[in-house]
């Protein structure tokens, strides 16, 4: 589902998997952080904080070229 056509149906997707701390999707949340929609990107962002993923400097920049207010706050948890 994370593949789906509809954005609604693969943020769903990766907010479960971070709900069911499905560490083992890793790779996928990190993948979905290039998806064309800001809350998909948004949903795997948040799995990766609470399954406390780590992430590279290079994709924290490349995650901040979004300008979204959101997205900033989430990343200033990482960095923490």
């Amino acid at each position: 589902l994370t593949k789906d056509e509809s954005s609604i149906v693969r943020s769903c997707a990766l907010g479960a998997l971070g709900h069911l701390k499905a560490i083992e999707a890793k790779e996928i949340f990190l993948e979905a952080l290039l998806d064309s929609n800001i809350e998909v990107k948004k949903s795997a962002l948040q799995a990766i904080i609470d399954l406390k993923i780590q992430l590279s400097k290079e994709k924290i920049n490349e995650i901040l070229k979004e300008k979204d207010s959101e997205i900033e706050k989430m990343i200033s948890l990482i960095k923490k």
